[in-house]
């Protein structure tokens, strides 16, 4: 509407161009407040307060009157209104300050980018308490969990069934978009309930079979490299991905690299559609991350990671050295505030669509039989 005004040729339009201008600000306003909350929204997680309590019930009486931990006993209002709104507003003045003549991380060239990367590792070789975290699909490889779970399916079953199996997971797509966009987590606790049912040993060889069918087509080499770098300087390197096991642990297998990935629960041979706990995704990520950090003597000051989803924010959050690797918008914007570096990996030509399984193949019929 401003570009409209602004070059309509009538005069008397000063007062609806400013209206204009302020509506503009209060959406604005109104954005930049969403992508600094929004992310609390969509938190999944389980909160564990026993140290909290422990901590309370020590305490003397008089203490406790002292120091109360009761949330209900405190001035909200004053906390946001007189506390926590200035100084967010305050950080992002001192934030955009900052980066006034300072060129984003993100504007550079590829081979720049990964040249910057490359110095950032090799100055912290031969550290053992460095490590680097890497996300999946998306990331390391350009799948999702959907594609495995069609190739693995459409492999087992016999030709004349792929129609109504296929028709029966389009029917449900726009409700798993729509999970999707609310919360990975809740997308892959409900998409997972398709595995319901299925044999867990058979799920691990198909899932074996895909690794060199599926994900070894789709790998970005820049991935696979980097990973080798970070190995070479010394570093521990975890996958951790919402990712089903019995596709995840092959390539972590391959890779020789630690993982932490979500399991179904198994009873009596089969796979129930339930998750043994959280999957690792969105706010969790930061958690298991800080968890495993704890565990392993790790400075997360000094660690890397690449992720492509604002989901993975609390875990680029956490290191020293984020890499937004093909980002999705609202990561790439996040990341090019805060001068993150943000880099393109692609595949190898030719490899662009997901294999199909092939019908005649030996090892179809076989997979079939199973």
């Amino acid at each position: 509407m401003q570009w409209i005004v602004e070059r309509i040729p009538v005069t008397g339009v000063a007062e609806v161009s400013d209206d204009l201008n302020e509506t503009r600000a209060k959406i604005e306003r109104g954005l930049n407040l969403s992508e600094l909350y929004g992310v609390y929204t969509e938190v999944d997680c389980i909160y564990d307060t026993r140290n909290t309590m422990s901590v309370w019930e020590r305490l003397p009486e008089a203490e406790k009157k002292t120091f109360p931990f009761d949330p209900a006993l405190y001035d909200w209002s004053h906390y946001f209104q007189d506390v926590h709104m200035p100084t967010v507003i305050r950080m992002a003045r001192a934030e955009t300050g900052e980066r006034k003549g300072k060129q984003p991380t993100g504007s550079t060239a590829p081979a720049e980018a990964r040249d910057l990367a490359l110095q950032a590792i090799r100055k912290r070789a031969g550290r053992a308490d460095v490590l680097a975290v890497f996300d999946v699909d998306g990331t390391l490889v350009e799948t999702n969990v959907i594609e495995y779970f069609i190739w693995m399916r459409l492999k087992a079953q016999p030709l004349r069934e792929w129609p109504e199996f296929l028709g029966g997971l389009l029917r449900e797509t726009p409700r798993w978009l729509q999970l999707e966009r609310r919360s990975r987590a809740e997308f892959q606790r409900s998409f997972y309930r398709e595995y319901d049912g299925l044999d867990y040993e058979v799920m691990k060889g198909l899932g074996r079979e895909a690794l060199d069918a599926v994900t070894l087509r789709r790998i970005y080499p820049e991935g696979m490299r980097r990973i080798r770098e970070h190995k070479r300087a010394g570093h521990r390197v975890l996958l951790l991905t919402g990712a089903l096991d019995v596709v995840v642990e092959p390539l972590a297998e391959l890779l020789e690299v630690e993982v932490d990935c979500a399991h179904l629960l198994v009873k009596d041979g089969r796979l129930t559609g339930d998750l043994q706990a959280p999957p690792p995704a969105g706010e969790a990520r930061a958690t298991l991350l800080e968890e495993y950090a704890a565990r392993n003597a790790i400075v997360l000051s000094e660690s890397f990671a690449y992720a492509d989803s604002l989901s993975d924010l609390g875990m680029l959050e956490l290191v020293g050295t984020p890499v937004a690797v093909n980002p999705d918008a609202r990561l790439s914007q996040v990341a090019g505030q805060r001068g993150w570096r943000i880099e393109r990996w692609r595949m190898a030509p030719g490899n662009w669509r997901l294999p199909m399984p092939d019908p005649r193949s030996k090892e179809y019929r076989e997979a079939v039989r199973r």
